[in-house]
């Protein structure tokens, strides 16, 4: 029994291994649709592209894209990602995430799909094309997410609504409206956070007429019985044979068989779970409803007879021309041309008149001719009748094109140019050629404009172009311009006064009041008074003047008031000015600068900056005092010494604090004395709390006092003195620099270890314990305890 049991388990693990390792089915990996990559060793279809038609026998059916059906083992295909259109498709709500700062983080809505990039329009009406790896699809707003009439349930804190049932009565301001469902019927406004849909009611899960199957126990049911069930006991019933394809549907074979696979066909009837099929042939077979595809409706249902129609080809005798459906015969429509003429023409060359006219071409839309012997030439619309586009050139001259024919370029006229907007006459033959005006109106495509002579025009609006903003639009009073004329003002500065008549009054430097077209005008950043304010600090780039710097002591009509450093004051215009950084403000009394880029002798050396006079920076180095440019010195950043700031003396050890810096030597305070030592002779240190905090054993190094050599434990701060309780109980205060800290945890009783006495050669000992910060040795017979400082621990 045992022996089966075990038989039994093991069987089951294997199964249950089988079926793990089994992964997706070929149904399941590759659907219906999935676009793949087929990689085999067949050099034929190595790298080609296709779309999923079906699976069977653990084979995939796969069409090519020219039109090829083949079937793979799904060992041999690679799902392809998304393209364009699949991601995004047309309707999406966006977010833009790129590089570009003018549209990075906007949202827009996709409006469609060409060349692999996706076109966005938005939220200001802008249209942008991006690729998709740049857009974010955003979630559903409050109105998509609950459209009006979904069931709720609200989840909330609030004790008196939480838990209850209403129904989505509408959207305002990202809040839904909700009317509960109890009997005071109270409509409340909730974000979206706080309802959960309750899903699809019974009416909603199953309506009227769907086919179910009954999933409970003790319900047996005979023909024409009725029964009443709760939804969760009833499971939907996929559509059957007969429901999915209906006689007369035109289906394609998508099976092994290679008689029929591929064959277009329509169903005849359904019998016995099988649909029967009549091929292009005449011939009627049986096929399963897996292996039928929808082929959707046939030429002669998409072309009903006496249906108008534009025939779309590569034949140049026939393309563009228009007809009606006369009947079909083979797969292809008969279709009776305007001149009496009749052809046949496959339905994939048809297309809907109604449909390329009227929807395609509006009144007054701007369109480019691509055929005929008006190929090339631009016009507007006037009109569609009998399946031809009215078109006036731009010469005036109406015609009438076919819509295929025909495509659209840009705006219309009424689009194009608004009311009021500036424009100039771009029409050569015309005698109004290159004046300028204003739009008065848009009228059968063509542009009503009054001159600056006070001459009313009409002219085609392609005719015509913008230039932009009016005169008072383009600049404004205050504003620094730079002339750019053909006559003696040409590159002159000046500040703009005012505008009249089109033209700009700009007051030049020399006082000069000129009138000049906007066209005529550059700006020239900010004005003099812009740009320096007084107190500026700046150097003289032409003149006189030429490379001296000074402050700006005033601005006045269009000149700068500088204050030059010996004392004088010039009035420069602005564009003869940049703004600098003096040397009192880059190297202050006190800072270390090392010379760079003077002469061989200084090159390299570092200094300490004592004063400034008349632009030039005195420097104390160990050769003596220089006076040199700024431009020859660079500021050492990591020997500065902030006020506040505990050094230490390298010579003596003693430490203090900064307390000011002057004429290259900085103050430190070291007790009661402060004293004033050159930056060489100094290094930062931490305060004393931070390098000896309370505690600390430390060790008194202090020549010529009688507490040298002593050891003991900091036991507080106070005045840039530490307190210390010696070994022998004596507290003292003692400078920072005359203690050194002991680690006594470094030894332990049996190290081995060298002691140096004082004036005498080292002695091996041997540690035998540590007591009040001193570590007790043994040497031959002598036993004493010695500072942690005069040891060295032995290998």
């Amino acid at each position: 029994m045992v022996t089966r049991l075990v038989y039994l388990l093991n069987s089951f693990v294997l199964r249950a291994k089988q079926l793990r390792a089994a992964g997706k089915s070929a149904s399941q990996a590759f659907p219906v649709g999935t676009a793949v990559d087929i990689v085999c060793e067949n050099q034929d279809l190595n790298g080609r592209h296709g779309k999923v038609t079906g699976n069977c026998r653990g084979r995939v059916g796969v069409e090519l894209e020219n039109g090829d059906k083949v079937g793979l083992p799904p060992q041999q295909l690679r799902s392809v990602g998304k393209n364009a259109s699949q991601a995004c498709p047309v309707g999406t709500a966006v977010d833009i995430v790129c590089e570009n700062q003018d549209l990075n983080g906007r949202h827009g809505k996709v409006t469609g799909n060409f060349r692999g990039r996706v076109g966005v329009e938005l939220e200001n009406g802008d249209k942008v094309g991006l690729p998709p790896q740049q857009l974010r699809s955003v979630g559903k707003n409050a109105s998509q997410a609950f459209p009006i009439g979904t069931a709720v349930d609200i989840v909330c804190e609030n004790q008196d609504l939480n838990g209850r049932h209403g129904k989505v009565t509408g959207n305002f301001r990202g809040r839904v409206g909700v009317e509960s469902c109890l009997e005071n019927g109270d409509k409340v406004g909730l974000p979206p956070q706080q309802l959960r849909s309750t899903g699809k009611n019974a009416s909603q899960a199953f309506p009227v007429g769907t086919a179910v199957d009954i999933v409970c126990d003790g319900v047996e049911l005979e023909n024409g019985d009725k029964v009443g069930l709760p939804p969760q006991q009833l499971r939907s019933c996929g559509k059957t044979a007969r429901q999915a394809f209906p006689i007369g549907r035109e289906v394609d074979v998508v099976n092994e068989n290679e008689q029929t696979n591929g064959m277009q066909g329509r169903v005849v009837g359904v019998v016995r779970g099988r649909v029967g099929v009549e091929l292009r042939n005449g011939q009627v077979v049986g096929v399963p409803a897996g292996q039928l595809k929808d082929s959707g409706m046939s030429g002669s249902q998409k072309f009903r007879k006496d249906t108008e129609v534009v025939v779309v080809c590569e034949d140049d005798k026939i393309n563009g021309l228009v007809g009606k459906v006369c009947g079909k015969n083979r797969g292809r429509i008969g279709v009776e041309l305007r001149n009496g003429t009749v052809i046949g023409v496959p339905p994939e060359q048809l297309r809907s008149e109604s449909t390329v006219t009227d929807l395609h071409f509006k009144k007054g839309e701007r369109v480019h001719v691509i055929g005929g012997e008006h190929n090339g030439t631009c016009g507007n619309v006037t009109g569609v009748t009998r399946g031809r586009i009215g078109v006036e050139l731009s010469c005036s001259t109406k015609i009438g094109v076919p819509a295929p024919l025909l495509r659209k370029e840009g705006l219309g006229a009424d689009q194009g140019f608004a009311l009021g907007a500036e424009v100039e006459v771009v029409v050569s033959e015309s005698d109004h050629f290159g004046l300028l005006g204003t739009v008065t109106g848009v009228a059968r495509g063509r542009v009503g404009v009054l001159l600056r002579n006070g001459s009313n025009i009409s002219v085609p609006a392609n005719g015509l172009r913008l230039i932009g903003k009016m005169a008072e639009q383009k600049v404004k009073k205050g504003d620094f311009v730079v002339l750019a004329t053909e006559d003696e003002h040409n590159g002159l500065e000046g500040t703009v006064e005012g505008t009249h008549r089109g033209r700009v009054g700009v007051r030049l430097l020399n006082d000069e009041l000129v009138g000049v077209p906007a066209e005529q005008l550059r700006p020239c950043g900010k004005s003099a008074a812009q740009g320096f304010n007084v107190g500026c600090e700046v150097e003289v780039l032409a003149g006189k003047s030429a490379g001296l710097t000074g402050r700006v002591c005033a601005v006045t009509r269009g000149r700068v008031g500088v204050s030059l450093l010996d004392g004088t004051t010039v009035g420069v215009p602005a564009g003869m000015l940049r703004a600098v950084t003096l040397p009192t403000h880059r190297f202050p009394i006190g800072s270390k600068v090392q010379f760079k880029g003077h002469s061989a002798d200084l090159d390299g050396l570092t200094g300490w900056v004592q004063k400034h006079f008349r632009g030039r920076v005195s420097v104390e180095t160990e050769n003596g005092v220089v006076g040199v440019p700024a431009d020859v010195l660079r500021t050492v950043q990591d020997e500065t010494f902030p006020v506040e700031t505990n050094v230490e003396v390298v010579t003596t050890g003693e430490v203090g604090t900064v307390k000011g810096h002057g004429r290259g030597r900085v103050a430190v305070q070291m007790g009661d004395e402060t004293k004033g030592l050159p930056y060489s002779t100094l290094r930062a240190v931490k305060k004393e709390k931070d390098c000896l905090p309370e505690g600390s054993h430390v060790h008194v190094v202090a020549p010529g006092s009688e507490h040298d050599g002593k050891s003991g434990k900091v036991t507080g701060h106070s005045r840039n003195r530490i307190a210390v309780e010696l070994e022998d109980e004596t507290k003292v205060g003692m400078p920072a620099s005359c203690l050194r800290q002991c680690d006594t945890t470094a030894w332990t009783a049996g190290d081995a270890a060298q002691y140096t006495p004082e004036g005498q050669k080292p002695i091996d000992a041997k540690v035998t314990g540590i007591s009040r910060g001193r570590v007790g040795i043994e040497y031959g017979e002598t036993k004493k305890g010695v500072p942690p400082a005069h040891l060295v621990k032995k290998s």
